[in-house]
């Protein structure tokens, strides 16, 4: 009885060390895909600031930069868990 609580706890520490290395990932792919998203609305805003553009664009620019950053976030984080995974199946053989 007590080597199955010892080999459940081993499953269990494994399952959330991967979870947590898993969504560390996420975190630093997102955070590459926000900071994507900032270094490119940088000619959206100078063009937002120009005085020969309608309100609209103006209005619309911190709209459109959110959601770009959600997307781009989801799409990093996504792509860092796959890129993690990867790595960690190259770094075995």
């Amino acid at each position: 009885m007590e080597k199955l609580a010892i080999i459940l706890k081993r499953k269990i520490y494994k399952f959330f060390s991967t979870v947590l290395k898993n969504l560390i990932s996420f975190f630093v792919g997102a955070t590459f895909g926000i900071l994507t998203v900032i270094m490119f609305a940088e000619p959206l805003l100078k063009f937002a600031i120009n005085k020969d553009v309608g309100l609209g664009i103006i209005a619309l620019a911190p709209a459109m930069l959110i959601m770009y950053s959600l997307i781009f976030g989801i799409i990093g984080g996504v792509l860092g868990i796959i890129g993690y995974n990867l790595f960690k199946v190259y770094k075995r053989k």
